[in-house]
C-alpha cells in the first residue's frame, strides 16, 4: 500500500527516513512509514554485511558522508552475529492533530537511544527496589535485549542504577507506583488451587442413564 504520494515523492522520504535512523539510531514517525522505512534499513543493513559495493547503496540514502560510514564502521560489526531484526518499532500515544498511529523507530543494540533498554531497565529498577522478584516476561525481555549485545550484563545494570537514581530517588515515589501481581494465568487451572468439584447429577440425567 502506498503512502498518499506519488512514487517519487514517497521514495524520497523514505531515503530521508532511513538516513535518520541510520544516522541517530531513533526516530519518531507514522506505523504506516516505519513499515515501509524498516525493510528498506534492514536490506541496507544486510547488504553491507555482505560487503556490497558502497555505490550500490548511494542511490537508497541520503549524506553518504555519513550514512555510508555509519553502515560499514558501526553497524555492519555490530550485527555480524545477528541473523536478522536490526531495527524495533515501538507504539506511541496517537499523534495530536490527525490522530495517526505513532511510534518509534530504532535500532536493536544501540545502548544510547534504545528506548526498548530504558523502559525494561526501569521496570526492574522499580521491582528492585520494591523487593519484588522479576516476573516471567521481564525477565524474557531482559534476556532478548542482553542476547548478542557485547558487555550486554554490565550496560544493562549501569542502566538500572541511572533509572533507579534519576527516577525513584525518593522513597516516597514508590508508595503510589503499582505492585505488580505474582505469575498467575487464569486460563490455566493448575497455576491455581482449584478444588474439582464433581457436577450434582440432575434428575433428567439420572432417568436418561437408568433408561439407557
Amino acid at each position: 500500500m502506498g503512502l498518499g504520494r506519488s512514487v517519487k515523492h514517497e521514495w524520497a522520504m523514505l531515503r530521508n527516513l532511513a538516513s535518520s535512523l541510520i544516522k541517530n539510531e531513533s526516530i519518531i514517525t507514522t506505523k504506516a512509514r516505519a513499515k515501509k522505512t524498516q525493510a528498506l534499513v534492514e536490506n541496507l543493513i544486510t547488504k553491507a554485511k555482505k560487503n556490497y559495493d558502497k555505490s550500490l547503496i548511494l542511490a537508497d540514502i541520503f549524506e553518504p558522508n555519513v550514512t555510508i560510514p555509519k553502515l560499514y564502521n558501526v553497524l555492519k560489526p555490530r550485527y555480524e552475529n545477528r541473523a536478522g531484526g536490526y531495527t524495533r518499532i515501538l507504539n506511541l500515544e496517537p499523534r495530536m492533530n490527525d490522530k495517526a498511529p505513532q511510534v518509534i523507530m530504532e535500532l536493536v543494540d544501540n545502548t544510547q537511544r534504545e528506548m526498548k533498554l530504558w523502559y525494561t531497565a526501569k521496570i526492574v529498577a522499580r521491582l528492585e527496589l520494591q523487593n519484588i522478584p522479576i516476573n516471567t516476561l521481564t525477565q524474557k525481555n531482559v534476556d532478548k535485549l542482553l542476547h548478542n549485545r557485547e558487555n550486554g550484563e554490565q550496560i544493562f545494570r549501569e542502566v538500572v542504577e541511572i533509572c533507579k537514581k534519576e527516577f525513584y530517588s525518593d522513597p516516597n515515589s514508590l508508595e503510589n507506583l503499582p505492585r505488580m501481581k505474582n505469575d498467575t494465568n487464569t486460563f490455566k487451572k493448575t497455576d491455581h488451587p482449584y478444588k474439582v468439584v464433581p457436577r450434582p447429577v440432575r434428575r433428567n440425567d439420572a432417568t436418561a442413564s437408568t433408561s439407557s
